[in-house]
């Protein structure tokens, strides 16, 4: 077994490029009444492979990270650079250029640097941060679980987890009472995505070649409970990206290691955070300046542009920045801990 499965960096990528289609089509046709003959509606679903991926390398690292707070400086370190120079550059472009539907004031953009402005109540600079909620969520439920039940008792907390998904979900969609409560259970335990992390573990397991039984069934019931908690559409499309994550961790090869979709997962995230109002701002600005080029142009450009953009960031936020602030992070936590020791 290899110590990293590359091919997970390729379906980054593949995932990345289909919200960008499906905003830079759907999306753009919606909001801001650009005809785009072709839409590409099902590129939503791209963010449930974002997730099934997340709950297979985020378990895998927490597995591996020599303690807690180790696996915590990582998650920060790799997180925010990038994150931080994609608001600061789409705040930047929404003060000079600001989209129809959409404006950023300056105290939503400082809190938006928190990544926590879900739970400020404070608009999202731009709407793909959505995500970065749900991500945070479940990293603070791995932690959680390190620290109380460990993780090796992942499997029996899943059972919960999809158990309370199905409980919670049977209560909404029937009224009963104390709807607020079920809805914060819904958000805090992000319920609409935990068939997607607990796959995503479960494929870790298989992986490994452990506990393949246990991991198997979970799969299978994870699935069901989607089509339950989802629509029909959601689960058809778990069940595609489920078949073709199975065959990576079986390492049966389909033609993942290929270099241009590599390329694209090595800059999913920055691409991911950039793109959207970005995209629109030069789309929008390039059909008003040029009425009679087709729509496809400003869309190709703003693409190219998009993927240019993510590589920069990935060159120096996501990998310069992100090595200075794990170093800084890791000093101060020994910094602490020597503290702490001194102290007692």
């Amino acid at each position: 077994m290899t110590k990293r499965l590359i091919e997970l960096d390729s379906l980054r990528g593949i995932a990345s490029i289909s919200v960008v289609l499906y905003h830079y089509s759907s999306i753009l046709s919606d909001r801001y009444n650009i005809i785009v003959p072709i839409r590409f509606d099902y590129g939503y679903y791209g963010v449930n492979l974002f997730f099934m991926i997340s709950g297979f390398v985020i378990f895998m690292a927490a597995t591996k990270s020599s303690s807690i707070s180790d696996f915590v400086v990582a998650r920060i370190s790799k997180l925010y650079p990038c994150y931080w120079a994609a608001v600061s550059i789409t705040a930047l472009v929404i003060f000079i250029f600001p989209l129809p539907d959409h404006g950023v004031s300056f105290f939503d953009y400082l809190l938006n640097l928190t990544m926590l402005e879900y739970w400020l109540r404070v608009p999202y600079v731009d709407g793909v941060y959505w995500s970065l909620r749900v991500e945070i969520s479940f990293y603070v439920i791995i932690v959680v679980t390190s620290l109380i039940f460990k993780l090796n008792k992942i499997h029996s907390l899943a059972c919960f987890w999809l158990i309370t998904a199905v409980i919670v979900e049977f209560c909404i969609q029937y009224g009963l009472s104390g709807q607020l409560l079920f809805k914060v259970l819904k958000s805090i335990l992000i319920l609409d995505f935990a068939t997607t992390f607990i796959i995503g573990i479960m494929l870790y397991h298989c992986w490994t070649r452990k506990m393949l039984a246990k991991s198997a069934i979970l799969i299978i019931l994870s699935l069901l409970v989607s089509y339950f908690i989802n629509n029909e559409i959601e689960f058809i499309f778990n069940c595609i990206f489920t078949g073709i994550l199975l065959l990576v961790v079986f390492n049966k090869g389909i033609g993942l290691k290929n270099k241009k979709l590599l390329f694209l997962g090595s800059i999913s995230y920055p691409l991911y955070l950039i793109h959207q109002n970005i995209g629109y701002v030069l789309i929008i600005e390039m059909t008003d300046m040029f009425p009679n080029v087709h729509v496809y142009i400003p869309i190709v450009i703003s693409i190219f542009f998009s993927i240019y953009l993510a590589y920069l960031l990935t060159c120096y936020f996501e990998n310069l920045c992100s090595i200075f602030i794990k170093k800084s992070l890791k000093h101060y936590v020994i910094y602490l801990k020597t503290k702490k020791a001194v102290r007692f």
